[in-house]
């Protein structure tokens, strides 16, 4: 197994063996291909092709294999996998391409130490037993193989002629419908639009929270399984089997019996908080977090916070990480531990509801907001999404309100006492924050300069809050009032 430093630019040829004679090798298919090279996860993966004879970090060699050139691929910890799509000419299927898939891991490990040194990597895979030209057919061969699409042709033909006929007859009776169904769908069509739109949520609520149950059930069996596995190995030699793919012996980590069973047991969660983190590296204390994770695996970062083992633990097993839907952690909030100070991100998945997602998270201190697009997330509804979250005093990340269109979403921000820093954007409808009186004048100051609004709107806010924007004495929290009326936005309080 060769290891490189996943930070790395590296390369690797990559020739293929034949799966019914595995001592014979074949060439490099002459045909367009795309190859999908990840590690940890597909949402950071790294892509080479050949599309019309032209070649993307990648080029053939001379004895038939490819050259794959990796270079800023930001790929993260983990064995490297490849999953490549061959599009092979063939004229027995109706598109005249054959696709042909493969996924298999790749004998490459992506480390956080040191790699090996520094060489082109040279590795012999399997694939599927294929002709790779259509050419290579003999005629009986092309003919037992295109029987099927001839047969079926000819079935289609006939029934499409049947088609025909009973076509005709409907469709002087459909013109007659439409005739009367036009009337009616005038009528009918804002009352329509407006009912797809919540059935089309409430189906999307329903989904996410049978995907959210499902996910969680399967997170915890496998932590449980994990955690279970490690304690219950006899000796070092029997641990390695967990952390490596080849065991551990004094003959290939000489340092083996300078370990002991937490020390490895560290070593093993460390590897997989780092790995986590790099799933998000857009956070804007991402790097902070990184360094603040030491190598002893006494002490871990998150969003700002550092904390101990234990405690790395059980932030780990409350968070959702891989999950892209908001609701990965809905409802689960009340049961969290009282020493669960933050939680990792989550891909929030595109344009979705937000709805009660952090709500009851009573003794999280920092959160940030991710997606797809960095740290930024685009909700359509925000009921309760970080109600009752009391010690909450960072939000990093900013949210994105342009589909944001309700007035009732009063208790957004209920009972977050302690809420000194949000970034809102994209502001168009009325917006409370009348239950944090800590709330920092960057965090007014953002939400006035980035409001979005065409019509006139209201920001509540605490009364201590309302003291510092109309105290015309204190210059740079006024400043936000004056911005604000010439937005036409009213600032109130309770």
């Amino acid at each position: 197994m060769r290891k490189i430093n996943y930070k790395s630019d590296f390369d690797a040829v990559l020739r293929l063996r034949d799966c019914k004679d595995p001592d014979k090798f074949v060439p490099w298919p002459d045909c367009d291909f795309e190859v999908v090279f990840w590690t940890s996860g597909k949402a950071r993966c790294h892509t080479a092709s050949r599309n019309g004879g032209t070649y993307t970090n990648c080029f053939a060699t001379e004895d038939g294999g490819i050259h794959f050139v990796f270079d800023n691929h930001r790929m993260g910890i983990g064995t490297l996998k490849w999953e490549p799509h061959f599009a092979l000419p063939n004229g027995i299927y109706p598109d005249g391409i054959q696709d042909i898939y493969r996924k298999a891991d790749l004998g490459i490990t992506l480390v956080d130490g040191e790699g090996d040194c520094p060489t082109t990597a040279d590795v012999e895979v399997l694939v599927p037993y294929i002709k790779f030209k259509y050419g290579d057919l003999t005629d009986a061969e092309k003919a037992e193989l295109g029987k099927p699409a001839t047969d079926a042709a000819a079935s289609v033909a006939e029934l499409e002629r049947s088609v025909e006929t009973a076509e005709a007859g409907r469709v002087a009776n459909e013109k007659s419908r439409v005739a009367a169904e036009t009337t009616r769908q005038a009528d009918e069509a804002t009352r329509q639009s407006q009912e797809v739109q919540r059935e089309g949520a409430e189906a999307e609520r329903e989904e996410n929270e049978a995907e959210r149950v499902s996910a969680e059930s399967k997170r915890a069996e496998e932590f449980a399984a994990w955690q279970d596995e490690i304690d219950s190995k006899a000796d070092r030699s029997e641990l390695s089997n967990i952390i490596a793919e080849e065991p551990l012996t004094p003959g290939n980590f000489p340092d083996i019996n300078t370990y002991t069973r937490e020390e490895l047991k560290k070593d093993l969660f460390r590897d997989l908080w780092l790995a986590t983190l790099a799933m998000f590296p857009l956070m804007p204390t991402y790097e902070a977090d990184v360094a603040a994770t030491l190598p002893d695996g006494s002490q871990y970062g998150l969003n700002g916070l550092v904390f101990g083992y234990e405690t790395a633990l059980k932030v780990m097993a409350w968070s959702k990480p891989g999950e892209v839907k908001a609701e990965a952690i809905f409802h689960y909030g009340g049961r969290m531990p009282s020493d669960v100070p933050t939680l990792f991100p989550f891909f929030a998945n595109g344009i979705q509801s937000m709805s009660g997602t952090w709500s009851a998270c009573g003794h999280v201190r920092v959160l940030t907001l991710y997606s797809f697009n960095g740290a930024t997330v685009m909700p359509n509804n925000i009921t309760n999404m970080f109600a009752t979250c009391s010690k909450l005093e960072t939000i990093y990340g900013v949210m994105d309100m342009r589909y944001v269109h309700s007035k009732s979403y009063a208790n957004t921000f209920g009972q977050c006492y302690m809420l000194a820093s949000v970034r809102v954007s994209r502001l168009g409808c009325d917006f409370w924050l009348q239950q944090s009186p800590l709330l920092t004048l960057d965090s007014a100051a953002y939400l006035v300069a980035h409001a979005a609004n065409t019509a006139a709107i209201t920001v509540t806010v605490h009364p201590d809050v309302y003291a510092k924007i109309t105290d015309e004495a204190n210059t740079e929290w006024h400043q936000v009032l004056i911005d604000a009326a010439a937005k036409n936005i009213t600032f109130a309080t309770t």
